[in-house]
């Protein structure tokens, strides 16, 4: 999940698309995210549980009021040559703030 949502802030800030970079993004948190939670289970249960609670909120909202791309409208933009870019509105990166902030809540509360 992590390099999903690193990977889509790569491609919405600098309109670089790269499957490559995908899957080393992906597969490289991944790996760092399993090495951590066997080191720290107490700290990874409480972020990971932040995070993803932050990222299904957030999500909620997208499928609302629209303005987010999907992952697999990335992973398609990434695999198809020919396609139009994705378009990220001030409304995406609403999103994004609202992804942050929930994160920082919801460790807090």
């Amino acid at each position: 999940m992590l390099g999903s949502i690193v990977e889509g802030l790569i491609i919405a800030i600098s309109g670089w698309e790269s499957v490559v970079f995908y899957l080393i993004v992906t597969i490289g948190l991944m790996v760092a995210g399993g090495i951590i939670g066997c080191k720290k289970q107490e700290l990874v249960k409480k972020y990971l549980t932040a995070c993803i609670g932050a990222y299904i909120f957030m999500r909620g909202w997208t499928y609302y009021f629209g303005g987010y791309p999907s992952e697999l409208e990335m992973y398609d933009m990434m695999m198809t040559e020919n396609t139009d870019p994705l378009e990220f509105t001030g409304l995406f990166w609403l999103y994004v703030c609202v992804f942050v902030g929930s994160v920082f809540a919801f460790v807090f509360i």
